[in-house]
């Protein structure tokens, strides 16, 4: 596992890509190579036999996350295993390293999200330790 660098930024924006394929590759590049710039965000891409099989997207929260007790908080933007790699543990490392990560920091806590709909996103944080602390529905009118 190994964090971004200049070498790694494409390799990580086609990656983002297949989480968020709503952007495109050129907004990703740009967003990666932010990310390796700022000193509160970070991406861990992690290889099997040098081939990259997932990712995970940390930054800090300074502002209020659902359900901490602490601030900052160590947040998961984004984790992503390719479907040919999972359930074998590969999430879970991410995590752990997500973990340390925060812990370096001096931060004591790790939040993240999912989409509602998103069963096995939901069951994976379980998984590996969240706790539900709230769910939401999100609403927006036109005026």
């Amino acid at each position: 596992m190994e964090e971004i660098s200049q070498s790694t930024v494409d390799l990580a924006s086609q990656m983002f890509l297949e989480l968020w394929p709503e952007s495109n590759l050129q907004e990703e590049r740009e967003n990666c190579q932010r990310i390796l710039d700022s000193g509160s965000e970070e991406i861990f891409i992690g290889f099997e036999n040098s081939s990259p099989i997932g990712f995970i997207y940390l930054s800090i929260r300074n502002d209020y996350v659902e359900g901490s007790n602490s601030s900052p908080v160590a947040y998961i933007e984004g984790i992503l295993v390719r479907e040919e790699h999972r359930n074998k543990g590969f999430a879970r490392q991410l995590t752990k390293k997500a973990e340390a990560w925060g812990r370096k920091r001096g931060l004591s806590e790790l939040g993240s999200d999912a989409e509602i709909k998103n069963k096995s996103s939901v069951e994976f944080h379980k998984k590996v330790g969240f706790l539900e602390v709230n769910r939401v529905v999100c609403f927006l009118k036109k005026i």
